[in-house]
């Protein structure tokens, strides 16, 4: 239960859902869905989208992080159509009520219930396919199997009885430390060259001077509003508010997305 609060808290104090639910609210104000655009003015259109899109991110992205910690290991497709259907029950009924209250009075037609499960349902599913593919995205684009890729560049620079699994680099002053699953090394070079040296490896940046290896990734640790990834050998690495947002959609703060 702590790990649920700690993921729904990450969550709704990251900036990117309020930012989805600006921009989107300004879209959908527009484009006027269910003849929104001919029957109302701007400003009662505003709100109506700008109040249904709110409670669909609000509600989506509740059920979904909840859903991914009961759901552990079940596979990403599965996830999403529970996830998908449970939003469509939980969020069509408030959704077609404020609709038929607030259209009837601007002179617009509300959609029917049927009609809006519908719909929430395969918004939903299209959402976790672009959450899929967004989260695969840099893993995928770290792991490319090139022979000059697979050899690891940053691995050869470290001692014979050192070189192994890369879990993590840390910028420390003009070194750079990395740990394998051998020990720490530490190089005279630029944290940035390093970065560019761990091709092959599926990992992320996740602070300006922190870089881990997914696999290496047990959990996450939230502490006095600050986020931390656990490794597995028990350390933990400071997650910066500019990598937050990457790292929670790439599944590290959200159980097992």
């Amino acid at each position: 239960m702590t790990e649920l609060k700690e993921a729904l808290w990450a969550a709704f104090f990251s900036r990117k859902p309020w930012l989805i639910w600006a921009v989107l609210s300004v879209i959908v104000t527009f484009l006027g869905p269910f003849g929104t655009y001919t029957d109302m003015p701007l400003v009662p259109r505003f709100i109506y989208w700008f109040v249904v899109v709110g409670v669909s991110v609000v509600i989506g992205m509740t059920v979904r992080i909840t859903l991914s910690h009961l759901m552990k290991g079940f596979p990403y497709w599965q996830l999403t159509l529970v996830t998908a259907a449970a939003v469509s029950v939980i969020l069509s009924g408030p959704l077609y009520w404020f609709s038929q209250f607030y259209l009837s009075m601007n002179r617009s037609a509300a959609p029917v219930l049927q009609e809006l499960m519908f719909i929430v349902f395969n918004v939903s599913v299209m959402v976790g396919t672009v959450r899929w593919l967004l989260r695969e995205a840099p893993w995928r684009a770290s792991s490319a199997t090139t022979p000059e890729i697979r050899s690891v560049r940053l691995i050869e620079r470290l001692e014979p009885e050192m070189q192994g699994p890369i879990l993590r680099c840390s910028a420390v002053g003009h070194l750079v430390e990395v740990q394998t699953d051998k020990g720490v090394s530490k190089l005279r070079m630029r944290f940035s060259d390093a970065l560019a040296e761990l091709d092959g490896i599926a990992g992320m940046q996740v602070h300006r001077s922190h870089w881990v290896s997914r696999h290496a990734v047990s959990g996450h640790l939230l502490e006095k509003g600050r986020v931390f990834l656990k490794l597995q050998d028990g350390s933990l690495i400071p997650v910066s508010r500019n990598f937050r947002d990457n790292v929670a959609e790439n599944g590290l703060l959200g159980g097992s997305e």
